[in-house]
């Protein structure tokens, strides 16, 4: 077993500086999640067991219970990169604040945001606001 599951590390934080252990390990971040998993099958049993208890048959399987995930090295990377990818965005519009044209600022945001996130809502409010200026 490895010494920060049990918080006996080198420095006086434990867990690795104050790391969660879903960081330092990703079995035991899997280990969680499938445990999660469980525990989001037995509750969901016990609420439609309620459910019929009080004689709503209607509502039975008509919810979604959810648990927060735990963080994992692989979230705390993705989440740096996205990071990065905007402050390379937020720079690059800094360097165009200068130019006139403000449609054509907006389209050059939309084609670097468009590379970041999957909203495609954004994107065509975006959209709609260069078609508006035009």
């Amino acid at each position: 077993m490895p010494k920060q599951y049990i918080g006996d590390t080198d420095d006086a934080t434990g867990f690795n500086g104050g790391t969660a252990l879903s960081i330092i390990s990703n079995r035991y971040a899997k280990m969680i999640k499938r445990i999660q998993n469980i525990v989001v099958q037995c509750l969901t049993d016990v609420v439609n067991l309620m459910i019929i208890d009080k004689g709503n048959d209607a509502y039975i399987n008509n919810f979604t219970l959810h648990m927060l995930a735990p963080a994992t090295e692989e979230e705390a990377t993705r989440r740096d990169n996205r990071s990065s990818e905007l402050q390379t965005i937020r720079d690059i519009m800094d360097l165009l604040a200068d130019m006139e044209s403000i449609p054509v600022k907006l389209e050059i945001l939309k084609t670097l945001l468009s590379n970041v996130i999957s909203d495609a809502d954004i994107l065509q409010m975006i959209q709609d606001e260069i078609d508006r200026l035009e």
